[in-house]
């Protein structure tokens, strides 16, 4: 029952659209694998950028917890070699266990942040281009 009403709400909406009314119906452009590629690689820089702050909050968390309030990349390299002796040993070995993790995400995600800054010039020129010619 919900099938041919469905059919005919569709049917009846491209009606609409083909006949002018253009807030009838909202095309869509499906993408090429290409731009699906492109887009699989935005999300996954995404991602990983989302998770490696996750984990410098949980990291800044815990050291609040204890008192010490710090910002920014705690975990870099010369940040943590200026903080690890100011802190408690229970809590280094929970930062190192993060810290670990925190260099591998961010190892991860530095050449797709690299390749996004090199692309992105070239983006725009595109996009400009496509709108002096519209």
């Amino acid at each position: 029952m919900t099938d041919s009403l469905d059919a005919t709400a569709l049917a009846d909406k491209l009606d609409r659209y083909a006949r002018g009314n253009t807030t009838a119906f909202t095309p869509i452009t499906v993408p090429t694998p290409e731009q699906e590629n492109r887009r699989a690689e935005g999300r996954l820089r995404e991602q990983l950028k989302r998770t490696r702050h996750q984990g410098e909050a949980r990291g800044r968390s815990l050291q609040l917890f204890k008192d010490r309030r710090v910002t920014g990349r705690w975990w870099t390299e010369r940040h943590w070699q200026e903080l690890q002796p100011t802190l408690p040993a229970l809590l280094v070995q929970e930062l190192a266990l993060m810290r670990t993790l925190l260099l591998q995400f961010d190892a991860q995600e530095q050449p797709r942040r690299q390749a996004t800054k090199q692309t992105t010039p070239e983006k725009l020129k595109l996009i400009v281009a496509a709108e002096v010619l519209a």
